[in-house]
C-alpha cells in the first residue's frame, strides 16, 4: 500500500510546480471586450494577439499592414477620410469599431 501511495503523492506535489514553471514564461493578457477587465484565458471568444516584437519583425508601420497579421481583421481605405474595419465580418463604414493607434500610422 505504501509503495502505491508514494508515487501518487510525488506526482501530486510535482504538478503545481510544473504548471507554475509553464505559466512563468507567458505574459498575462487582459481583455476589455465585455466592458470589464478579464484574463484572456477566461474570455469565451477567439483572440488574435500581436505583440510589439511581432510588429517589429514584420515591419508593420500602418493599420493596412496590421490586417495582414490578424486573420479576422479586414481593412479597406478608398482615401484617408473613408476607411473601414471589419472584424469577423462585423463592421461598416460607419464608425462601429474603435481604433487606437499606438505607434502605427493610419493608412
Amino acid at each position: 500500500m505504501k509503495k502505491a501511495i508514494a508515487p501518487a503523492l510525488f506526482i501530486l506535489l510535482a504538478c503545481p510546480e510544473m504548471a507554475a514553471a509553464d505559466d512563468a514564461g507567458i505574459p498575462e493578457i487582459l481583455v476589455t471586450a465585455r466592458r470589464r477587465v478579464e484574463n484572456a484565458q477566461a474570455v469565451p471568444a477567439a483572440l488574435s494577439v500581436v505583440d510589439g516584437g511581432q510588429l517589429d519583425r514584420s515591419q508593420t508601420v500602418n493599420t493596412g499592414q496590421l490586417s495582414l497579421l490578424v486573420p479576422s481583421l479586414n481593412y479597406s481605405s478608398a482615401n484617408p477620410r473613408n476607411t473601414a474595419f471589419t472584424i469577423r465580418g462585423l463592421g461598416s463604414s460607419v464608425v462601429a469599431v474603435s481604433q487606437a493607434n499606438d505607434g502605427l500610422e493610419p493608412g
